[in-house]
């Protein structure tokens, strides 16, 4: 497991308007996580589904996504600045893109729409973060978030309402390769059924 060189010093928050603090927003450096994720299908479901490892690769300083679940037929990637998410299904070889009529939400991403709280420094994953209260017009989660702002766990409500909780078991710094966030070559390009969807997809969806 290859450790940021930010890893070992204590996050510094960062202040914004209202003299309030948040952790880096996106990770900083090209980083590969694997987590072992859960969640409910729908907000206020008294049960969750079941836990499933989940990798998600953090590319170009956080600004891509790459989201890939064990079992599943297909990857999700998230474009962050240009607010647009591509499916891809291994098993017809094909893709559909569409942009989220409220923007990317997903679990695996922070923002500054909501709430942060500092806590104690701890460890996941044998790597340091620092704890963090997050409060979003949904809900509150707990989180601990790497120096260099990778995400090691999350418990509670996401900016969906959707209650859930990913931990991670393994984390891997490195170059990727922008094909990682790319559809395959010779892969069709399909229309979507119906475009625009309220948030990108979780792991969980596909």
């Amino acid at each position: 497991m290859a450790v940021a060189p930010q890893a070992q010093a204590q996050v510094q928050p960062t202040p914004v308007a209202g003299s309030t603090v948040h952790p880096p927003l996106t990770p900083l450096h090209d980083v590969t996580v694997t987590y072992l994720f859960r969640a409910q299908h729908r907000p206020g479901e008294k049960d969750m589904g079941p836990e499933k490892p989940v990798t998600v690769s953090f590319g170009q300083t956080g600004d891509r996504v790459r989201i890939e679940s064990a079992g599943a037929k297909g990857v999700t990637i998230l474009d962050r600045p240009a607010q647009k998410v591509t499916l891809i299904s291994n098993g017809e070889r094909s893709y559909i893109q569409f942009l989220p009529l409220h923007g990317l939400r997903n679990p695996f991403m922070l923002d500054l729409n909501m709430q942060y709280k500092p806590g104690a420094m701890a460890k996941v994953a044998g790597v340091p973060c620092q704890q963090w209260a997050i409060t979003s017009p949904q809900g509150h989660a707990d989180a601990c978030i790497t120096a260099d702002g990778v995400i090691l766990s999350e418990h509670g409500v996401d900016a969906d309402g959707i209650a859930g909780q990913l931990d991670a078991t393994a984390v891997h710094y490195g170059p990727l390769p922008a094909s990682l966030f790319e559809p395959p070559a010779g892969y069709k390009k399909v229309t979507p059924p119906q475009v625009g969807s309220t948030k990108a997809p979780s792991a969980t969806n596909h």
